[in-house]
């Protein structure tokens, strides 16, 4: 009987089967298809039109991409000398094998070695300057809107500090209707290569006299958009990555430093760590003319969170977020004199910047100020997609440290 009645039900439900129109599921792989292959249709007209807006763009991006895999070669060519030399220094070093073999009477009658150990009060003079300093120094190297120069420092722990980069940031191509209000966009790159130095010394403690130094070099890049709201007004969030990697050595200039130095070695000091950041970004413009002369405002939030990775010392690392506000007042003035077939521009900016997390503690200071003079020659529409070349020069001061750099001014506008 329970045979029979599934037989009948299995007959049934082929029969509504066979009933049933196959017209919706015709439709169904109809309507998928038609989505992929219109999806498929915009990003490839949206690749199409940003290449044609951008195709100037890609010789400068492949020779930034061989420049960053040269420096890339040459940073590990460096670690690689660093390491066979110090493979060769303690292959040189007789091992404790041979000491047995010799004087193995000696060994048996003396008490074994003991491992050097790390003062306290070291200890703790460089927990207060390893984490902070490491990501003060990735930021300011590796983040292209921080300012380069040189820097002195007075009642801080870090004496010398010297910054140098190549990078820049900004609109890639001509404002393009957003298709809102009026609202115009363009894409925006940016990206930096920069190498940072700094002398850490010890003006009191434990460790007086004796110095730390960093070497770091880092390569930062990032994208985002600027919105165009009208005629004065706009604002670009972005988002950076930047790669760091740090050498600490430890310059021991008395007994006391030459005694940190052999038990510290590897561990609190003379170690290696590369790192990542993360960085959004906001940035906000606004700009007026009075006559010929063009003022702008601008402001711009960035937030930093550092981890450190693949460290040579088990007890130095860096984890750590830190934020800086920069608002800045700038002016361009036009002189009226022609030389080179450009017009002579002068001007400069009056910024301050504010500091929060690891790079106040690291700076030892929660703001400075910069002022910056310039003398340009105005080539928009002479040279292209350059808007002025010349020369600018900025000083900064905090409330403990001041500084300066001087160089080349490059704008470009498109």
């Amino acid at each position: 009987m329970n045979k029979m009645v599934s037989t009948t039900a299995s007959a049934q439900a082929r029969d509504q089967a066979q009933a049933r129109p196959h017209r919706y599921g015709i439709q169904n792989g109809l309507i998928y298809w038609g989505i992929v292959v219109l999806m498929a249709s915009l990003l490839l007209w949206l690749g199409v039109e940003l290449a044609k807006r951008i195709e100037w763009f890609l010789p400068y991006s492949g020779g930034l991409g061989l420049s960053l895999v040269a420096g890339g070669y040459l940073l590990e060519l460096r670690k690689s000398r660093k390491a066979r030399a110090s493979k060769a220094r303690q292959q040189e070093q007789p091992g404790p094998g041979s000491v047995i073999m010799i004087l193995p009477v000696l060994v048996c009658l003396s008490a074994p070695a003991q491992p050097p150990v790390v003062p306290p009060q070291a200890i703790e003079q460089f927990q207060q300057v390893v984490g902070n300093r490491a990501e003060a120094a990735i930021i300011l190297g590796g983040d292209y809107g921080a300012a380069g120069g040189i820097y002195s420092f007075r009642g801080g722990k870090v004496a010398e500090l010297s910054v140098a980069k190549l990078g820049g940031g900004g609109d890639i191509c001509s404002p393009q209707p957003l298709g809102l209000d009026g609202i115009e966009w363009a894409p925006v790159l940016q990206g930096n290569l920069g190498h940072f130095t700094a002398d850490n010394d010890f003006p009191s403690g434990y460790l007086q006299g004796n110095r730390l130094v960093y070497d770091v070099l880092a390569v930062q890049g990032g994208a985002g958009a600027r919105f165009y709201l009208n005629d004065h007004f706009s604002l670009a969030p972005t988002i950076s990555g930047i790669y760091g990697h740090t050498e600490n050595n430890f310059k021991a200039q008395n007994a006391v430093g030459g005694t940190v130095k052999a038990a510290a070695s590897g561990t609190f000091v003379d170690w290696t760590i590369n790192s990542w950041s993360v960085q959004p970004a906001l940035d906000l413009d606004y700009d007026w003319h009075w006559g010929r002369t063009t003022f702008g405002f601008s402001s711009r939030y960035n937030y930093f969170h550092t981890e450190s990775f693949n460290s040579t010392s088990p007890v130095a690392n860096v984890n750590g977020d830190s934020h800086t506000w920069e608002n800045k007042l700038d002016a361009d003035v036009p002189l009226g004199w022609k030389i080179l077939g450009g017009e002579l521009h002068t001007g400069g900016f009056f910024e301050r910047t504010e500091l929060f997390g690891g790079i106040a503690d690291g700076l030892n200071a929660d703001h400075f100020y910069t002022l910056n003079g310039r003398l340009v020659l105005d080539f928009l529409g002479k040279l292209w997609k350059v808007k002025w070349l010349g020369l600018g020069a900025s000083c900064f001061l905090g409330d403990h440290f001041s500084g300066w750099s001087a160089g080349l001014d490059l704008r470009f506008k498109f």
